[in-house]
């Protein structure tokens, strides 16, 4: 029995490295290990090492079409095996639903689809041969290009992990399941309807059916609008969500300051009037320098009372037209945290309050561009923005020369 050159066989191993190397890479980066990260990271090499082993097994076999390995009914059962070996393997090492997270890897996969298609497409327009018709490995100048797609895909998803990993995790579960269904659907369609040796010998674009190809993408660009429409959905309630919790802690915080002023001040009333019926008692005697000795201990007990009731004054006690105290406490409480974002340095920014607006500046050298558009998104920045507009305060930005400016008009 002829099998495959030695050389594809080459090529087909460097392939299967790249393609270990690639999972391995955003396993780490878009899930939590739920295990030591090198036991979770050596169960989850194992898995791709046998998934890749049994691929390239399997692809000795391809140009006998009647062998059992090329038949819909080790496809299927394979499939299943595999199917159930990674849902096992993401339940004991990631965190998480495992079906969701088998979607996610899904996903994940698909990005090295475009590096693949451009190197199949620089492999045709260069007129390099097919892997499968390679003989040594002096024919393999695509073996650079795989792995220069693969490296640029990986950085791409190293960039945007940070950012879309906790975003992934919260897709609803019927969007895995229909991502999954697609998967094992597809495959068996390439059973079916594809002849499969063909398929792999020549190339992708050599007997794909050019209807199923456009089927296939238009299936795939849906569930990915669909996708990303349900991960803006999340992340919109999410936001709305901060946004509550927010107005909700601010209201809190300043019920419990009028308690606490309340108390305060009940507390001083009733001091006072012990003071003063004391200081009538006195009168009452005729003990005048007991009179004198007392009348001055009352009037340092009112300067304590006005120094606690009117403490220095601060811009957050600005008065600021048209809002109720409740909004006032709000919007300067918001000011308040907004300030104290982790993006500011200390004496980054300072507060400017003129007859008709409030100025916020932030110092250019100190904060950058980035962190002011984080500031921008912050759930504090929504706050002011509602009270703003529900009682027409046009908040903007200005761009100074060493500054930028927040301005409030009232």
């Amino acid at each position: 029995m002829e099998l495959i050159p030695a050389g594809t066989a080459v090529y087909l191993a460097i392939y299967a490295l790249f393609d270990i190397g690639f999972e391995t890479a955003f396993f780490l980066w878009f899930f939590e290990p739920k295990r030591p990260k090198k036991r979770s990271c050596v169960l989850y090499i194992a898995l791709l090492f046998l998934w890749n082993a049994e691929s390239m097994y399997t692809t000795i076999y391809l140009p006998y079409e009647d062998h059992f390995f090329n038949s819909a009914g080790y496809e299927i059962i394979s499939s299943l095996i595999f199917f159930a070996l990674f849902l096992l393997v993401l339940q004991l090492c990631a965190k998480g639903n495992p079906v969701r997270s088998f979607a996610i890897w899904q996903l994940l996969d698909y990005a090295s689809l475009p590096a693949l298609f451009l190197c199949s497409l620089i492999r045709k327009l260069a007129g390099w041969p097919s892997p499968m018709e390679s003989v040594t490995i002096s024919d393999f100048p695509d073996c650079a290009c795989t792995f220069i797609a693969y490296l640029l895909t990986a950085l791409l998803l190293k960039r945007f992990a940070a950012r879309w990993e906790k975003k992934l995790q919260r897709m609803p579960l019927f969007i895995a399941w229909i991502i999954l269904l697609f998967e094992n659907a597809s495959a068996l369609l390439s059973i079916t309807d594809l002849n499969t040796p063909d398929y792999f010998i020549g190339g992708i674009s050599a007997t794909l059916n050019i209807g199923m190809a456009l089927f296939l993408l238009s299936f795939i660009l849906a569930l990915l609008i669909a996708i990303a429409l349900s991960i803006a959905s999340a992340r919109a309630a999410e936001q709305t969500s901060r946004l509550v919790q927010a107005q909700l802690e601010l209201q809190h915080n300043y019920y419990a300051s009028m308690s606490k002023t309340q108390t305060m001040l009940r507390g001083l009333r009733h001091d006072l009037a012990n003071h003063l019926s004391v200081l009538s008692a006195l009168k009452e005697s005729g003990r005048e320098e007991k009179l004198r000795q007392y009348e001055d201990s009352l009037l340092d007990f009112c300067t304590r009372i006005e120094e606690q009731a009117a403490p220095d004054p601060k811009w957050e006690n600005w008065k600021l037209p048209g809002l109720t105290p409740q909004e006032h406490h709000a919007f300067c409480s918001a000011l308040e945290r907004l300030l104290q974002h982790p993006g500011i340095p200390e004496h980054a920014a300072r507060v400017c309050r003129n007859m008709d607006s409030l100025e916020i500046l932030f110092s250019k050298n100190q904060i950058s561009k980035r962190t002011l558009r984080r500031i921008k998104k912050d759930i504090y920045w929504e706050v002011i923005s509602q009270i703003s507009n529900r009682h027409q305060i046009h908040p903007h930005w200005k761009e100074g020369d060493d500054q930028w400016e927040f301005i409030l008009n009232f």
